[in-house]
């Protein structure tokens, strides 16, 4: 079984389709614990935003800021720790022209590598824990079908049916 390295994610991705490729990005962004939620709504904002030919975005501030109800402040502060955490590239424009947000590709490459290894970890963890059912979190139960347990009043079940448990009055 060959092993995904980064570079040939990164060659799917960029040969992928457009939507595809976006949904890759999104999960990947998803996935990684070193961003907060905040920052993950301001990357898919962007997201929204890039054009499928160049890849690329130019939403101001402004826009961001309405689009994930924050206020410009904090949409300045999550693209910083988007670029901090090597998701995003940008350039600044001048008066003329808008900021330009480009996603980096090794980054989403690399955090698909991550998640690909996680699952198949798992997936190897899950197989030698052996006979566990995991719906029902019983061992030696490979049925698939719950494993009932006796009450403890001593009583077979099926005798209490059609009984009725005495109220607090009756009972006193």
């Amino acid at each position: 079984m060959t092993q995904n390295s980064p570079s040939r994610i990164e060659a799917k991705l960029v040969n992928g389709s457009f939507s595809a490729w976006k949904h890759d990005v999104i999960e990947a962004m998803v996935t990684d614990k070193k961003l907060l939620a905040s920052d993950v709504r301001v990357g898919i904002s962007i997201l929204n935003h890039v054009n499928g030919g160049t890849r690329q975005a130019y939403p101001s501030h402004a826009a961001l800021a309405a689009k994930t109800h924050m206020t410009a402040r904090n949409v300045i502060k999550c693209l910083e720790r988007l670029r901090s955490a090597g998701w995003l590239e940008w350039a600044r424009g001048d008066s003329r022209h808008a900021n330009t947000y480009a996603f980096n590709p090794q980054a989403v490459a690399d955090e698909i590598a991550r998640m690909k290894a996680d699952k198949r970890r798992r997936k190897e963890l899950r197989a030698r824990a052996g006979d566990m059912n995991h719906s029902s979190y019983q061992k030696g139960n490979s049925s698939g079908t719950t494993v009932h347990t006796p009450l403890r009043t001593g009583v077979h079940t099926n005798t209490l049916i059609g009984t009725q448990t005495p109220t607090r009055k009756e009972a006193s």
